[in-house]
């Protein structure tokens, strides 16, 4: 019938998922059964239980705001502001006067940008060139020192390139001239902080209740529904169970019982095994 195709259907995708965890533990040497599996999206949650079964976890995180966790990010996340441009010339040999008059124009630029994301905030400047052994294809990143550009600077970024260098090629090359090719500057303001609100304290009960397919068992079955929102944390919740958010609905099976963390998270855990 349509239930038990639709619950086959959820099988396969279940396991295929479960299937390319394993292998990826595989091909990494890692241990499933000791990782927390974090949970999201809109249809993360509804997999959740299935899928740590199926792949030999216990527990499973879901993150508050679990559909919406990009948008998140990005209203958190430092307004910031990138230039590269390029100026080539061998260290020994470089127009330090054209070097700082560049940066500063980038300068310019880039706390423009930023002001109008975050107005009246002071942005922190980070700068580097892109350095490489004259003649190479590949190029190292070199943090820029503080102040206006000029000819001090050439022992130090020597230095710091030669360090960079050795750090990933286990040793520098004496004798070999150094060209920059590229200069980078980002401005950045501080990340703002996002504090996760308190639940709001509620009764300890269902909001409701949903006939559903267990996945344990195959049977029909009447779970309770649960309103993530409202719980207060530290509440046990036996599976079987749904607990509903405005962004997706977390499967609670038989075989788990979820609780509401202080910071918010859903933490799902495996009872014990009979």
């Amino acid at each position: 019938d349509a239930r038990s195709a639709a619950r086959g259907v959820s099988r396969m995708v279940d396991e295929n998922m479960a299937a390319a965890a394993r292998m990826h533990a595989v091909e990494a040497g890692e241990d499933l059964a000791s990782r927390v599996m974090i949970a999201f999206g809109g249809n993360g949650p509804l997999h959740a239980t299935r899928l740590a079964r199926a792949a030999g976890l216990r527990e499973i995180l879901i993150p508050t705001d679990p559909g919406v966790g990009s948008a998140v990010g990005f209203l958190c996340a430092p307004v910031s502001f990138e230039l590269v441009r390029s100026q080539y010339g061998l260290l020994t040999q470089m127009n330090w006067h054209n070097v700082g008059y560049m940066l500063a124009e980038m300068e310019a630029e880039a706390r423009a940008v930023v002001a109008q994301g975050a107005p009246g905030v002071t942005a922190h400047l980070h700068r580097a060139a892109f350095m490489r052994y004259a003649g190479q294809g590949h190029e190292i990143e070199v943090a820029l020192p503080s102040g206006g550009a000029g000819a001090g600077w050439a022992p130090h970024l020597t230095d710091a390139f030669e360090a960079a260098y050795a750090q990933q090629f286990s040793r520098p090359v004496p004798g070999m001239e150094i060209e920059i090719l590229n200069w980078a500057l980002r401005a950045v303001v501080p990340a703002s902080s996002r504090g996760v609100a308190p639940p709001p304290q509620s009764a300890k009960r269902p909001i409701g209740a949903a006939e559903i397919v267990c996945d344990v068992s195959g049977l029909p079955v009447e779970a309770p529904v649960w309103d993530r929102h409202s719980l207060p944390p530290d509440t046990w919740i036996e599976g079987p169970a749904l607990i509903a958010e405005a962004q997706t609905t977390t499967l609670v099976s038989a075989d788990f019982r979820a609780r509401l963390d202080h910071d918010g998270n859903l933490r799902l855990t495996r009872k014990a095994d009979p």
